[in-house]
């Protein structure tokens, strides 16, 4: 019975770090930490689509599409048609884009995410 209490305190411990570094992202830089997520993998390059960055971010193309929806509309991401396929969209970052980027905390899930893998 230890160990089930200890895993559940183990968890709620967590799930408060990573809510008050979420809370410190959205307040350093206006946007939530998913949106932050999403940002940083727009900025590794390659200037995916939707189901590309989708399939980056481990996510359903949907929940990829919706955040992409607020980011387009607050000057971060930028839509633009392939050049070897006029029906297919990429993303790129806007300058914006690039700045908020660059004086951006790590983002909460890219660190549990990177500590996982290790």
């Amino acid at each position: 019975m230890t160990s089930r209490a200890d895993a559940l305190r183990l968890v709620r411990a967590l799930v408060t770090v990573l809510d008050r570094s979420a809370r410190e992202v959205e307040a350093t830089t206006g946007i939530t930490n998913a949106q932050l997520f999403v940002l940083r993998r727009l900025a590794a390059g390659g200037n995916p689509s939707v189901n590309e960055l989708a399939e980056r971010l481990h996510a359903r193309q949907n929940t990829v599409s919706a955040l992409l929806k607020r980011l387009v509309a607050a000057g971060l991401v930028m839509r633009a048609r392939a050049a070897d396929d006029g029906r297919r969209a990429v993303l790129s970052l806007t300058p914006a884009g690039r700045r908020l980027v660059r004086r951006a905390p790590p983002a909460p899930l890219e660190q549990l995410l990177g500590a996982l893998e290790g």
